[in-house]
This record gives structure tokens, C-alpha cells and sequence, in this order.
């Protein structure tokens, strides 16, 4: 056999090999989120985030996949205090971010938002990195999360560093949201 037609057999073999990977590690139709112990990200979640011995701040976030190993999530802040990184913020706007597959349960995700004033003017930013790992048959989702902090609102949190790192530890959870029948009216 040339030396040609070896490399030609190689090239194929190696193409094959890469197209074939998401399948080898799981990425079919999953039935509730997991198949053959991989699960997927994709969808809709509520969850829970302490922010003080009292206080929670909840969200609910939607993971979308570009490929098997990353994707975009999209999420949005409700309740708690969002002066807790600066006292002059009483709102913060929604998360943008991305995710990275580290396991076949386990992903990585940094996201950035704005805390903003009364005025509606940025007064920080939050570029939050951390940890996920999908438990309870893919259903349920446990967040590790740590939060940059930028209070120059013109800095560039994609290559700057912040002015403040804090650690929101572990008991930050979610839950995959289903599509449920509608409410019962009581009767007339």
C-alpha cells in the first residue's frame, strides 16, 4: 500500500473517530435529562442561592448547547438584596453567560451582570465562575459559585481582574422545570 493511500485511510479513520465521540460519550436523545449516565444541561431551571443567615436571591436560568461539550446560559435574578455587593444597587439586570462539559454530570459556567442604582446605572459588576454537577437522575443541580467583583463599571471583565472575590459556597441548588398540566379551578 503508497504511502498516499496509508495517509488518506489515517485521515478517514481519525475524522471518524472525532464525529464519533459525542455519540461514544453519551450524546443521544436523553429520556429526562439523562442517557447512559450522561446527562444534559439543556432546558429550563429554578433555583436558590442563600445570601445572608435569612436572605435567598432566586433564578431561574435556561442552558442551551452549542455542541456536546459547551453551550450559553441565560439567567434571571428574582428576590434578595442586590445591595449585597454595593449599597448603592437596587437591581441587578439578567446573567449572560457560558457552559463547559468537565464530566458526564459535571460542567464548569462563568456569567456576568450588572448591579445597578435607582437611576438604572451600573455600580458593579459580577462575573461569577464555579462549578455544576447534576445529581437525582439529572434532575436536580448543585452549584458551587465564586463572584468577581468590579466596582469600575468600565473595567473589562473578560481580561481584568476585579476589585473583590467572594466565595458563595456550596447550598446553592436547582431543579429542571417540567411542563406541568394547568391549575384546577375551584367550582363556581
Amino acid at each position: 500500500m503508497s504511502t498516499r493511500s496509508t495517509m488518506q485511510i489515517m485521515s478517514i479513520l481519525a475524522c471518524a473517530t472525532l464525529l464519533a465521540a459525542p455519540v461514544l460519550a453519551g450524546d443521544v436523545e436523553p429520556l429526562g435529562g439523562e442517557t447512559h449516565n450522561v446527562c444534559t444541561l439543556d432546558g429550563a431551571w429554578w433555583g436558590s442561592a442563600p445570601v445572608g443567615p435569612e436572605d435567598f436571591i432566586y433564578f431561574t436560568a435556561v442552558y442551551n448547547s452549542e455542541n456536546f461539550w459547551w453551550g450559553t446560559l441565560d439567567l434571571i435574578w428574582s428576590g434578595g438584596p442586590p445591595s449585597i455587593f454595593h449599597p448603592l444597587a437596587v437591581a441587578l439586570t439578567d446573567s449572560k453567560g457560558q457552559w463547559r462539559r468537565t464530566g458526564h454530570r459535571t460542567f464548569e459556567y462563568t456569567m456576568i451582570f450588572y448591579g445597578l442604582d435607582a437611576t438604572g446605572l451600573p455600580v458593579f459588576i459580577n462575573k461569577m465562575s464555579g462549578d455544576l454537577e447534576l445529581v437525582s437522575g439529572c434532575e436536580e443541580m448543585e452549584i458551587t459559585a465564586l463572584s468577581e467583583i468590579y466596582y469600575n463599571v468600565d473595567a473589562n471583565p473578560v481580561v481584568d481582574d476585579g476589585d473583590l472575590c467572594v466565595d458563595h459556597g456550596t447550598s446553592i441548588g436547582a431543579m429542571r422545570m417540567s411542563v406541568d398540566p394547568p391549575c384546577e379551578l375551584p367550582p363556581p
